[in-house]
């Protein structure tokens, strides 16, 4: 009984623990874009579905790119709000860090606005 109530507790703990890493991992990524970040030019190559469900909301995509020289096959989130799958093979800016291997597609005014950047006028037709 003693250990039935050490797990009841323990296992919660460890997914809280769990989610609170991946949590200030996302934040510390964002922040090191925002402050280190280069731009690069990505073309996306798979769609991976949304993280909110089944309706196309906000999927994430892997994308590819060159930097220095070496091929780098990423995944990156976005604020696409349908059509997702239409994306692929499309190509567009995104900021890339090499310290915290993350990169974030630049396809929306918001994406930019996040980031302080300038939004491109090549851009303005999506």
């Amino acid at each position: 009984m003693k250990q039935y109530l050490q797990l009841k507790y323990i296992i919660p703990a460890i997914v809280v623990l769990i989610i609170t890493a991946v949590g200030i991992n996302k934040c510390k990524q964002n922040n090191d874009l925002k402050c280190n970040g280069s731009i690069i030019q990505a073309k996306i190559t798979d769609y991976l579905s949304s993280h909110k469900g089944a309706g196309g909301v906000n999927p994430n995509f892997r994308c590819e790119f060159y930097y220095k020289g070496r091929k780098r096959s990423l995944i990156s989130n976005s604020k696409v709000k349908e059509k997702g799958i239409s994306y692929i093979g499309k190509e567009y800016p995104a900021l890339y860090s090499e310290k915290t291997d993350a990169v974030r597609l630049l396809i929306f005014p918001e994406d930019y606005e996040e980031y302080n950047l300038k939004f491109p006028d090549s851009l303005n037709f999506n």
